[in-house]
């Protein structure tokens, strides 16, 4: 991907204007989830707007009139297009734009238990550590928490309430992993929209067909595409989301916010290779949370209990470092290894935070686990591509048709066999599904 001219990169101060411009509009709440959706719990997984806009600036991916009409692109995740390049400082803000949410979710953490491990080398700074070891937990544990309730409202929505629209956002995210897409769409005047699109269309005809390299567009491996996935929530007003769907060339996908903008040699979706799932990205990051707060912890828990039973025996309490740990670990799994147990106030309490943590993360893996089951009797990606697809096919067909003169040869058997025997796979497979959403939900409320 080419790297982007000056004149095509706002200043950082018409990027913050056109940032205020967004949350001003009709739908800013919509496009703002759209382009910065939640990542870790209630956090947002993209940096704040004027960043997000001023990266793809500097990548290449901005298609800027002024700051009341603009558009940002997202690049398609698989393929072989190159990380686009930029100026010195586009490489760290590309960096803060992907791990947004992990750094806003560790940052505090990081630094309070940094904080608590310089205090901990100073006898009356200890209460000032052990604060600082609480607030981990305290900040670690409500974190979870709302990870965990997030999914279990995502669940309830899903097999309870019925809504399985729920899952539209991940059979979207594994179209456009395929295709480029309008990720942030504002435009104060209607008018002002197909000027957009028409920009748009030869930025991306631009990057992905303008350096072929000798390979087609239908080589393995391509990753070039001919359309773009206009996300109908990214558009900040609903004139201007009336003027995209009226533009030349767009189509809407059935059942879903996303409009397709054909850029003039193919308006057919490529199929994602595999079926829906909700990767476990917060695995690692879970697991290293819970390995600091208890590791540090332990070392806490040891110091308070020798305090409290020294000078005497401190048999049957972790007031070693390996004994801690174990009592910790038990706790963890809610209960109190046989022969040891803490006596102070200040380490039951963190054995009742981690008692806490570790309800906290069943509860995440139940929901995980009901996410995947119920991703699995759903349509997918692949699924609602062949179904757009087949729509074009036939209305394609259908025109071809009707452009035909009377006395022309009949058009030939094979592609009409093989749209019947679409169609019907198609009915036998949706009613299947609808058949085992309906069981479902009866058997959910009759218990």
């Amino acid at each position: 991907m080419s790297g982007p001219t000056p004149a095509t990169v706002p200043s950082f101060r018409a990027c913050r204007v056109a940032a205020h411009a967004v949350r001003s509009a009709q739908e800013s709440r919509q496009a703002i989830a759209t382009a910065r959706p939640r990542g870790v719990a209630v956090l947002r997984s993209r940096a704040p707007l004027a960043l997000l806009i001023r990266l793809a600036a500097l990548e290449g991916r901005l298609v800027w009139r002024s700051p009341d009409a603009f558009a940002v692109l997202e690049a398609p995740t698989r393929g072989n297009l190159p990380e686009p390049s930029g100026p010195p400082g586009t490489g760290m803000l590309r960096f803060l734009n992907r791990h947004w949410d992990q750094m806003i979710f560790g940052s505090p953490a990081l630094l309070a238990l940094a904080l608590a491990a310089v205090l901990a080398f100073f006898p009356a700074e200890r209460t000032a550590a052990l604060l600082a070891a609480l607030f981990v937990m305290v900040w670690a544990g409500a974190v979870l928490t709302l990870v965990v309730l997030t999914g279990l409202i995502w669940v309830y929505r899903v097999l309870i309430a019925g809504r399985v629209k729920d899952l539209s956002e991940e059979v979207i995210g594994q179209l456009c992993a395929l295709h480029w897409s309008i990720a942030l769409l504002h435009a104060d005047r209607p008018s002002e929209v197909a000027e957009i699109l028409v920009e748009v269309s030869r930025c991306v005809t631009a990057t992905v067909h303008g350096d072929s390299g000798g390979a087609g567009p239908g080589s393995p491996g391509d990753s070039r595409s001919d359309v773009v996935l206009c996300l109908e929530h990214g558009v900040t007003t609903m004139r201007a989301r009336d003027a995209v769907q009226a533009s030349e060339g767009v189509s809407r996908l059935p059942g879903h916010p996303v409009l397709i903008v054909s850029l003039g040699r193919d308006s057919l979706l490529r199929e994602p290779p595999t079926s829906p799932t909700h990767p476990a990205a917060g695995i690692p990051l879970l697991l290293l949370s819970m390995a600091t707060v208890v590791g540090f912890g332990a070392q806490q828990v040891a110091e308070f209990e020798r305090a409290r039973c020294a000078p005497t025996s401190c048999t049957g309490r972790p007031a070693s470092y390996g004994d801690a740990l174990y009592w910790l670990l038990n706790r963890l799994l809610g209960g109190d290894p046989e022969g040891l147990a803490a006596g102070s106030l200040q380490a039951r309490s963190m054995g009742l935070l981690t008692s806490i943590m570790g309800l906290v993360i069943i509860g995440w893996v139940i929901a995980s686990a009901l996410q995947r089951a119920v991703a699995r009797v759903v349509s997918s990606g692949p699924e609602l591509a062949r179904d757009y697809n087949l729509a074009v096919t036939r209305a394609l067909s259908a025109q071809h048709a009707e452009h035909q003169p009377a006395a022309g040869s009949p058009p030939a058997a094979p592609p009409q066999a093989a749209t019947s025997l679409v169609l019907a796979g198609g009915v036998i497979v949706m009613g299947v599904i609808g058949y085992v959403l309906g069981r479902a939900q009866r058997r959910s409320r009759r218990d």
